[in-house]
């Protein structure tokens, strides 16, 4: 008998209308069903969960719980259930359900957004209480998972290191895929003179590099709480949706960096590169634009195999790798990024993960 294969979607329609971070998950759905898979719709109020008070919050754990022990009554035993992690209706009553749910021979597949134990661990100003509670969120949907599709082997490495898991429980993705409804979308790569994109969150605290760049080259700027300081290599182009933004995107390259320093990627942010695949990387690449990454990122061996931009390992080298730079060498890695564009834009990484992931042993 052919075992059925679930994916849950998550929903909260006022997070997706103002948040473009739902683009990597949206497209993790859509994919899903693409493939064929069956869907199971779980409802919830972002807005209403973050502005309660503490005792309501405890409150939307238990009712996390429940929708949870619903959404999987619907899985008929045996089945397979695909979960996209971290859980955005998270409890730190959710073990209960999928406890349940993994003694009637269903199994997991964890798809690795974010592993918060790591990212937000490394973050001082958030309490013991609130790490140990991540911490314990984390593990108990990890180890009562049959397979971990992550996002790099930097990231399966510090998974068997941290939480001792199975090396052969966990499927790279290698990088995410990024889909778009206009196929004929790209930006406008000008060749190598032309600024640098930083495209994301420009808001001070997540982005302090942004306000040291160097006075060389100049930067095209999209996104969200950008600060203007006057500085006259910084040019601001606003804000887009997802959608929306690559056929707005002007310049050479996409910069992916992070962190409070343009020396190297330090903090909570500029040293999760180590082991994550940012977003911003797959929009660039989408977009046709060659990237420009930080040296010890994890997404670096990619872009280097691959031809599709280069390494640096400070912002204060950045002019000098890039003035050597011909138009020729420039349009052979914008060339590289379409190539890999084209396999974004199919959803060829997430569908390759999963057939990997279905060939592994789910006792």
């Amino acid at each position: 008998m052919t075992t059925q294969i679930f994916y849950i979607d998550e929903i909260c329609p006022d997070y997706r209308l103002n948040n473009a971070g739902c683009k990597a998950r949206d497209d993790v759905s859509f994919i899903l069903n693409d493939i064929g898979f069956s869907r199971i719709v779980i409802n919830y109020d972002y807005h209403a969960r973050m502005t309660s008070g503490a005792l309501s919050r405890l409150g939307f754990h238990f009712s996390a719980a429940r929708d949870w022990a619903d959404a999987l009554s619907k899985v008929d035993d045996g089945s397979i259930v695909i979960l996209q992690f971290p859980l955005m209706h998270h409890s730190i009553f959710a073990k209960g359900p999928f406890k349940k749910a993994y003694e009637r021979g269903v199994r997991f597949i964890l798809i690795i957004h974010d592993l918060d134990s790591i990212r937000l661990g490394a973050e001082r100003d958030r309490s013991r209480a609130a790490k140990k509670r991540i911490y314990a969120e984390e593990l108990s949907l990890i180890d009562l998972s049959s397979v971990l599709i992550v996002h790099n082997e930097a990231m399966k490495k510090r998974l068997v290191e941290v939480h001792s898991i199975d090396p052969e429980r966990i499927v790279p993705l290698q990088v995410f895929d990024y889909l778009l409804s206009d196929e004929n979308a790209y930006a406008t790569a000008s060749g190598p003179g032309s600024p640098v994109i930083i495209a994301g969150n420009l808001q001070r605290g997540k982005a302090d590099y942004l306000y040291e760049l160097p006075e060389t080259p100049d930067f095209n700027l999209y996104g969200a709480n950008f600060e203007d300081t006057g500085r006259h290599n910084l040019h601001y182009m606003g804000e887009f949706s997802p959608e929306e933004l690559i056929p707005n995107l002007q310049g050479s390259f996409g910069l992916v960096w992070d962190g409070p320093s343009t020396n190297t990627c330090t903090g909570a942010f500029g040293d999760y590169l180590r082991i994550n695949n940012p977003h911003k990387t797959s929009l660039y690449l989408a977009a046709g634009l060659p990237v420009v990454i930080w040296d010890q990122a994890a997404l670096a061996p990619f872009i280097k195999e691959h031809g599709a931009g280069i390494t640096v390992p400070s912002l204060s080298v950045l002019a000098d790798a890039l003035n050597p730079i011909s138009t020729e060498e420039y349009t052979r890695m914008r060339e590289n990024a379409r190539d890999i564009s084209k396999k974004l834009r199919e959803g060829h990484f997430l569908k390759h993960a999963i057939d990997e992931a279905m060939l592994r042993p789910m006792p």
